[in-house]
């Protein structure tokens, strides 16, 4: 008896001694556990997803740097035709009949000293296209259509092929106190090659007889430069106009082909 009763006691100890189970402290434990997988996770995912931005804006610039680079081969005429397909538009060289060679006179750069005479520039510019008008087989575009396009800072290819031209004539004015200086340049819209040019000096008595007989003489080399590179256009003889008017050529450039 005494010994069942000495092992009733030991066993109650027992119970006392033993710690007792906090429900709430082992849930605490178990909510850490799942909030720092939860942030495992998260943070898994953001790293997966921020390269996977990295990857497709990487993709992204190389494709526009890649159309960048193919589209500075295309020739203005080729840009003007991309536009215009874009916008649904005719383009001005679908209306131009076959064989017709058109000409754009670009605004002339006026390079005089005196500030007073840069309207010169202009009233040439309508002189030389009043001349160039006269020449049989040549149309010319409007001056308002390459002097809008100038004022854009547009190459010469582009404007050509804006306005569907074959060639884009160029040039500068220098007006001084008694003579008048001419420089013209004559470019094929298809290559940008410049396959023509001169310089024209006469001595100023009256500027606007010098303007008549200064764009008389380029309306004729220009006749004779289109000639010669096959274009159907009647010929007025080597330095005809030169000739007529008392303008001297102090440089010339021709590549005729």
């Amino acid at each position: 008896m005494r010994a069942d009763r000495t092992l009733q006691d030991m066993d109650a100890s027992l119970v006392t001694t033993l710690p007792s189970a906090d429900p709430s402290s082992s849930g605490k434990k178990s909510g850490k556990k799942g909030k720092k997988l939860r942030s495992v996770w998260i943070s898994f995912f953001g790293r997966i997803v921020a390269q996977f931005v990295g990857s497709a804006a990487t993709v992204l610039l190389g494709l526009l740097l890649l159309h960048k680079y193919q589209s500075t081969g295309k020739t203005g005429a080729e840009h003007a035709a991309a536009h215009v397909e874009r916008s649904g538009a005719v383009s001005p060289a679908a209306l131009r009949q076959a064989g017709e060679l058109w000409i754009a006179v670009l605004p002339f750069h006026d390079a005089s000293p005196d500030v007073s005479s840069h309207a010169e520039a202009d009233d040439f510019a309508d002189m030389l296209m009043t001349e160039l008008a006269q020449v049989p087989g040549l149309h010319l575009v409007s001056r308002t259509s390459p002097a809008s396009l100038a004022k854009q800072q547009r190459t010469v290819t582009d404007i050509a092929g804006a306005l569907g031209v074959h060639y884009v004539l160029e040039g500068s004015i220098a007006h001084t106190k008694n003579k008048l200086r001419v420089t013209v340049k004559l470019v094929d819209a298809s290559t940008d090659e410049q396959v023509w040019a001169r310089r024209y000096e006469r001595d100023v008595r009256d500027i606007i007889a010098t303007g008549d007989a200064v764009s008389a003489a380029v309306a004729g080399d220009l006749q004779d430069t289109l000639a010669r590179r096959g274009h159907e256009i009647p010929s007025t003889g080597p330095n005809a106009a030169a000739a007529t008017t008392g303008v001297s050529h102090t440089t010339q450039v021709v590549v005729a082909r």
